[in-house]
C-alpha cells in the first residue's frame, strides 16, 4: 500500500514538473513571439524619438481605454469615398530605349503619384476595372495585348519601377476591407509574376513612390464599422467594439503592436480614425516600416522630397452641436498638419502644426527653402482665405495673410518657388500674385478679375501660368455667376503687380466638363513642344441665345490637343474620339463609359488616348491615326 502511494506521488512530481516545464517553454515561446514583433522581425517602427507630444500606447488595454474615453460619443465614420485619381503626364528624359515619353504630371518632382496608366517608352500599363493590362505600344505598327493581370479587387492604381510594377488593389465588402500593395516581376511582360503580397485593413487614403519605395496611407475605423454609438452617452458596449490594425505580408498576418499605434498626448479631438502609414522597398527584401497613428479626421497628403505631411480637419464641439453628425465639413475650424521625415523606408515623426480654416486640396501644401506655405479658407460668417507660413523644423507659424477675397472661396493654389497664385471665386474670378520671397513678410503683389475661375493652375514658364477651368456668366440680379463651359486662360505674370490674362480658349457650353478640373492628373503638357492635351465631354445648345442657367445637350467625348504659344495663345491641332456615330449614345459619353478617354500621353511623336477598352494611336505631328487596339 505504501508502495502504491509513493509511486503515485512520484508519477503526480513528474506530472507537476512537467507542466512546470511546459508552462515555461510556453511562456518563452510566447516572449520570443512578442519580442519578434516588438523588435521587428515581420516590420520595422516608425521613429518617435525626440519628437515633442506623441506617445504610444503600452498595451492593447491602455488603447481600449483611450478609445473608450474619446469616443464615447463616436458616429459611424464616413470611408470608401476617395476618389481615384487619374494621372497623366510631362515630359522626362530619354529612356533606355532611347524613346521620349511622357510621366505622370505630379506635384513635386522626383515624387510619383498613383496612376491608371504608366508607360515606360515601350510598354504602356493600363488598369481597367478590375484588369492591368500590359500592352506593347512602340512602335504601333507592332503594338499588342502582351499579357494580362486579372485581379478580384478594384485597382485603385499602378506605380512602375524598371522590371517590377505595383498594383494597389482596395477591398470594400461588408467587415472585409481592406488594400494591398501587389509587386509583379514584369522583367518578362508576357508572363508577370506575383512576388509579393501586402494588405492593410483599412481604406485607401493615398500614396507616392521615390525611387524604390512607395508610401501607402490607409484610414481604418477604431469601431467595428457597422457600429453605431449616440453622442455624448456612456456606450460601455464600444469597449468590445474596438478594432486594432492588422497588416498581412504575403501568408503572415501580424497585429501592428500597441507600442507601434500612436496619439498626440493632450489631444482632444472630437473623432479618430487609425492612420497607418506603410514604406515599402520594391526592391529588396527588407521588412516594411509600418506605424499607426490616432489622428482625427485626415482628408490630405502632401509629400516633398525629404517629408511627408498629413493634414487632418478638426473642429470643437459645442453644445449647440450635440446632434449634429460628426463628419460635416462647414464647422471645421482649424486643420492639423503632422510632418514626417523620409529616408528611403526610414521614418519618422518630427513635429505638427495648426492653421485657421481648411485646406482645398494638396495644391493648398507646399514646402520650400525650410519653410511650409498652406493656403486655408475659413468661415466665420461668410468664407475668407488666409496664408500661412510656418518653419518646417517645428511648424510654428512664422507669419501669414489673412481675410483675402471675402466672401469668396478658394478654388485653386498653385505655389511656385517663392510665389503662390491663388484663385478665389464667387461671381468673377480674382487670381491673386503672392510673394512669398521673404517668408516673415509675405504681401499680396497684384491681382486680376475676369470672368470665370481655374480649377487648376499649371506653370507654363517662368513669366507664365495656364488656368483651366469654368467660364461664367454673372446673374443681373443676385450675388453669384452661373457656370459654362471649360475654359482656359494663359496668365502672364511677368509684372506681378499687373497680371493679365493673354490668350483664352472656352470648349463647349453649360454642362461640359473634364477630369482635369478635378484632377490634376489628368492633364498632359509638354513645355519642349508647346503641346496641352486634356479629356473633355463637350456640351452644346441648341439654342445659344437660351438662358444661362440652361445646360447644353452632351455632343462629343474624347481628348483636346492644343499648341500653346504666347503668340498664338491656344490652338486647336486635333480632336480624337474613341466613339463613332453609332456609339455617341449619352451613356457612353459620360465619365463611367466604357470608351470616355481618360489618359493622354506620347512616346516620341506618338500620341496615345485611353480609354477602359481601347488605345488610339495617332500622329502627333499631323493627328493622322496609325494604329489601335480594343481589349
Amino acid at each position: 500500500m505504501n508502495m502504491v502511494v509513493q509511486e503515485m506521488n512520484f508519477s503526480s512530481e513528474k506530472i507537476f514538473a512537467f507542466t512546470v516545464l511546459l508552462l515555461m517553454l510556453l511562456s518563452i515561446i510566447v516572449i520570443i513571439h512578442n519580442e519578434n514583433i516588438v523588435n521587428n522581425k515581420f516590420i520595422k517602427a516608425i521613429d518617435i524619438t525626440g519628437a515633442e507630444g506623441i506617445r504610444s500606447f503600452a498595451s492593447y488595454n491602455e488603447l481600449r481605454d483611450f478609445i473608450s474615453k474619446h469616443l464615447s460619443y463616436n458616429i459611424i465614420p464616413v470611408f470608401g469615398v476617395t476618389v481615384t485619381k487619374l494621372e497623366s503626364s510631362v515630359p522626362t528624359t530619354m529612356s533606355e530605349q532611347s524613346n521620349y515619353y511622357s510621366k505622370t504630371n505630379v506635384q513635386v518632382e522626383g515624387v510619383d503619384e498613383l496612376d491608371i496608366v504608366k508607360t515606360d517608352g515601350r510598354y504602356i500599363y493600363v488598369a481597367s476595372n478590375n484588369t492591368v493590362y500590359i500592352i506593347m505600344a512602340y512602335p504601333p505598327k507592332d503594338s499588342k495585348i502582351a499579357s494580362k493581370i486579372v485581379l478580384d479587387d478594384k485597382i485603385i492604381g499602378m506605380f512602375l519601377f524598371n522590371d517590377k510594377l505595383a498594383v494597389i488593389t482596395s477591398k470594400d465588402s461588408n467587415d472585409n476591407y481592406e488594400v494591398s500593395i501587389r509587386i509583379y516581376n514584369i522583367k518578362n511582360r508576357n508572363t508577370p509574376e506575383l512576388i509579393t503580397d501586402l494588405s492593410v485593413n483599412g481604406f485607401f487614403f493615398e500614396s507616392r513612390a521615390m525611387k524604390d519605395h512607395i508610401y501607402l496611407i490607409v484610414k481604418a475605423p477604431v469601431i467595428k464599422i457597422h457600429k453605431t454609438f449616440l453622442w455624448g452617452t456612456s456606450n460601455p458596449n464600444i469597449f468590445e467594439s474596438i478594432e486594432f490594425p492588422v497588416i498581412k505580408i504575403n501568408s503572415t498576418i501580424i497585429n501592428i503592436p500597441a507600442n507601434q499605434i500612436f496619439y498626440i498626448s493632450g489631444s482632444n479631438e472630437t473623432y479618430y480614425e487609425y492612420t497607418i502609414i506603410v514604406a515599402f522597398n520594391v526592391s529588396s527584401y527588407e521588412n516594411p516600416t509600418v506605424g499607426a497613428f490616432l489622428l482625427g479626421d485626415a482628408n490630405t497628403l502632401y509629400m516633398s522630397l525629404h517629408n511627408l505631411y498629413i493634414a487632418s480637419a478638426r473642429w470643437k464641439v459645442t453644445p449647440v452641436l450635440n446632434s449634429i453628425p460628426i463628419i460635416v465639413r462647414n464647422f471645421y475650424e482649424t486643420t492639423l498638419i503632422y510632418r514626417f521625415s523620409v529616408s528611403g523606408s526610414d521614418i519618422k515623426y518630427e513635429a505638427s502644426g495648426e492653421v485657421p480654416g481648411t485646406i482645398l486640396n494638396q495644391f493648398s501644401i507646399d514646402e520650400y527653402d525650410g519653410y511650409l506655405r498652406v493656403a486655408t479658407t475659413k468661415w466665420n460668417a461668410k468664407p475668407k482665405n488666409d496664408i500661412y507660413v510656418l518653419s518646417v523644423n517645428n511648424m510654428k507659424i512664422v507669419s501669414n495673410i489673412t481675410d483675402l477675397a471675402p466672401g469668396e472661396w478658394i478654388y485653386s493654389a498653385r505655389f511656385i518657388d517663392d510665389r503662390c497664385y491663388l484663385v478665389t471665386f464667387k461671381k468673377t474670378d480674382p487670381l491673386f500674385v503672392i510673394d512669398l520671397s521673404n517668408p516673415a513678410y509675405p504681401k499680396v503683389l497684384g491681382w486680376l478679375k475676369i470672368p470665370g475661375f481655374s480649377n487648376y493652375l499649371h506653370p507654363y514658364d517662368e513669366t507664365h501660368v495656364i488656368g483651366i477651368g469654368k467660364d461664367t456668366v454673372e446673374v443681373e440680379q443676385g450675388d453669384f455667376a452661373w457656370y459654362q463651359g471649360i475654359k482656359m486662360s494663359l496668365f502672364d505674370v511677368s509684372d506681378p503687380q499687373n497680371p493679365k490674362e493673354v490668350a483664352k480658349y472656352i470648349i463647349g457650353d453649360r454642362g461640359s466638363d473634364s477630369p482635369v478640373l478635378h484632377d490634376h492628373k489628368a492633364l498632359l503638357f509638354d513645355a519642349s513642344r508647346k503641346i496641352l492635351a486634356l479629356p473633355v465631354l463637350v456640351a452644346q445648345k441648341d439654342n445659344p441665345n437660351t438662358p444661362p442657367y440652361e445646360y447644353g445637350k452632351p455632343v462629343w467625348q474624347g481628348a483636346y490637343i492644343f499648341n500653346v504659344s504666347l503668340e498664338k495663345g491656344f490652338v486647336v491641332i486635333g480632336r480624337i474620339s474613341h466613339l463613332n456615330t453609332t456609339m455617341n449614345s449619352t451613356s457612353n459619353l459620360f465619365y463611367e463609359g466604357k470608351y470616355f478617354v481618360k489618359r493622354i500621353l506620347y512616346i516620341n511623336d506618338v500620341l496615345y488616348t485611353i480609354s477602359d477598352k481601347m488605345i488610339k494611336m495617332n500622329n502627333i505631328k499631323d493627328m493622322s491615326e496609325l494604329n489601335k487596339i480594343i481589349f
